[in-house]
């Protein structure tokens, strides 16, 4: 009788990821086949990323730029990013979810990005010090001693010095972010003597914020317009620059270029020419620039808005075009639906189109990579956190009979989880674009 009720539980428990996985629009990959899980750079072919961390790290915003930078963008293929955050999560709390949350996963890399929570939103005590850098310590201790490879520890960011509020302690912006400055330090101190990677979060955005605030205003929001814990994509985007220059992310995406007096052209790895004249070079391209399709528009946040203040197309977004051979002063250079004037040095040295398109022939097929990456994650976080972080474990302990069931359950889960990731792979298409070079008198 017990068989026949937990095979029921397991019918439902499928029937509930099936619902989820269309609501995400890819109810169609449940009849795929399944898929292989996937200078000084950390990242090897076939890693398998772990993205770990608080509630910060579940908003899916500097995750989901990671995986499409590195799907997209660096060179190190193929490589597999898992959704690991938790809602009000610490440092000591994720040592006791590891087993059965990040690690089932078997990463090869992970990154971290606690102590927000850490800090309690109040002034650091001794007792809150040694119990983050304890939890850290072991963090790193058990991910070695799972077979993880490279684990690069973040420190927490900064609150924003507008819209931070705390009722319950009463503390300052300032004060706080002084709390979690003290804890990036430690931060900072373990991962040397454990030898691993540090992501300087708080020591990136900080910096960015202050700038940004003096040249816009106080008001404009980087950790958070509501809550000035939570950042918009700016500050996002912020975070993500952290953690890929912690992985070695060199920025080199494209080196093309075009001589306008013979018409001949080159281009480096990942990209292809498909003609060239002494005007127009076409070429296809497997590697993209990172396109700021996420979080644009009018909002006040938006990562495109805090550009000016962060060097991420200047370290880490370098496509760059070059233009020899020039009689006039300058050219016209026109790439998809849009066009800018150079001069002739500015085009010699070579102009760095990502940052000068924002709006490119790469940003419709970034677009649709970028909704795969979200709906991806979006169900990693079911998985990972309600399944196997939380239910399972908890009916498992209740009910030890059901114990088969949601074994079952777990391996369709992952095998969903499978193909969502080879899905959002192949959405990283050749994309063949066209520039054009217009001698002005």
């Amino acid at each position: 009788m017990f068989v026949f009720k937990s095979e029921i539980m397991a019918r439902r428990i499928s029937q509930w990821v099936v619902r989820r996985v269309r609501i995400l629009g890819l109810g169609a990959l449940l009849c795929a086949g399944a898929g292989a899980i996937a200078g000084e750079s950390r990242l090897r072919p076939n890693d398998v990323v772990a993205i770990c961390g608080d509630s910060i790290t579940r908003q899916s915003v500097y995750s989901c730029f990671l995986q499409t930078y590195l799907l997209a963008c660096q060179p190190t293929r193929p490589i597999r990013t898992v959704q690991c955050g938790w809602g009000g999560m610490t440092a000591a709390g994720f040592v006791t979810r590891m087993e059965n949350g990040a690690q089932t996963f078997s990463p090869t890399l992970a990154t971290t990005c606690f102590g927000m929570n850490d800090g309690r939103y109040d002034h650091l005590s001794e007792e809150i010090a040694e119990t983050y850098r304890k939890s850290l310590a072991e963090i790193i201790d058990r991910f070695r001693q799972a077979g993880t490879r490279q684990v690069i520890i973040g420190g927490p960011g900064c609150v924003d010095t507008f819209t931070f509020r705390n009722p319950k302690t009463k503390i300052s912006a300032e004060e706080y972010n002084r709390t979690l400055g003290q804890l990036s330090e430690i931060a900072r101190k373990v991962a040397e003597e454990k030898g691993v990677g540090f992501a300087d979060v708080h020591g990136t955005l900080r910096p960015v914020m202050a700038r940004a605030k003096a040249a816009l205003d106080e008001s404009y929001p980087v950790t958070g317009p509501t809550d000035g814990v939570h950042a918009g994509p700016n500050g996002h985007l912020a975070m993500a620059y952290a953690f890929l220059k912690a992985m070695g992310c060199q920025g080199d995406i494209a080196a093309l270029s075009l001589d306008v007096a013979s018409g001949k052209a080159t281009v480096s790895e990942g990209h292809r020419i498909v003609r060239a004249s002494r005007t127009e070079l076409e070429v296809e391209s497997i590697r993209y620039p990172f396109c700021f399709t996420r979080g644009g528009g009018s909002r006040r946040d938006s990562v495109t808005s805090i550009l000016p203040f962060l060097p991420f197309n200047e370290d880490l977004n370098r496509f760059v075009f070059r233009v020899t051979g020039l009689k006039t002063a300058s050219a016209r250079v026109i790439w998809g639906t849009e066009s800018k004037e150079f001069s002739a040095p500015q085009l010699e040295k070579g102009i760095n189109l990502a940052a000068e398109f924002l709006e490119n022939p790469f940003c419709d097929a970034f677009r649709q990579l970028d909704d795969a990456v979200t709906a991806h994650q979006q169900f990693e976080i079911f998985f990972i956190k309600e399944f196997l972080g939380q239910n399972r474990p908890t009916i498992a302990r209740a009910i030890p009979e059901t114990m088969p069931a949601l074994s079952r359950a777990g391996s369709s889960l992952r095998e969903v989880d499978d193909r969502l990731a080879d899905y959002t792979a192949g959405k990283v298409v050749p994309v063949t674009h066209l520039l054009r070079v217009e001698p002005l008198e």
